[in-house]
């Protein structure tokens, strides 16, 4: 099943605005770094194995989620958060912005908790 490109574009949209109040941390080391209860990790479909799998434990360990937005490649989400390319990025998962994306997303498609 694919997400609507609207839908898409809408996630990419708050992200950027997530970016900009200073609530999302961008990249594998800002990410797997932060240390608050209940994350929200978003990730590319083109993210590396070894990433996934980081992502993986810290979810398992405990209180976090991860959503992989379909279809879009670390040069689009990089875009979307104004760097060059990010495969992962970082909410605290009761921020606004992470319940809006996770409803966007469940919405469509492809999650993984």
């Amino acid at each position: 099943m694919t997400m609507p490109a609207l839908r898409i574009a809408r996630v990419l949209q708050m992200l950027g605005l997530a970016r900009k109040s200073g609530s999302l941390e961008v990249g594998q080391d800002r990410a797997l770094t932060l240390r608050v209860r209940g994350i929200t990790f978003l990730t590319t479909e083109d993210c590396a194995d070894a990433v996934l799998r980081k992502i993986e434990h810290r979810v398992s360990t405990g209180g976090h989620t991860h959503h992989i937005i379909p279809g879009v490649t670390r040069e689009e989400l990089g875009n979307a958060v104004g760097v060059s390319s990010a495969q992962i990025l970082a909410l605290p998962s009761d921020s606004g912005f992470a319940k809006k994306i996770a409803e966007l997303l469940e919405q469509g498609a492809c999650i993984n908790e």
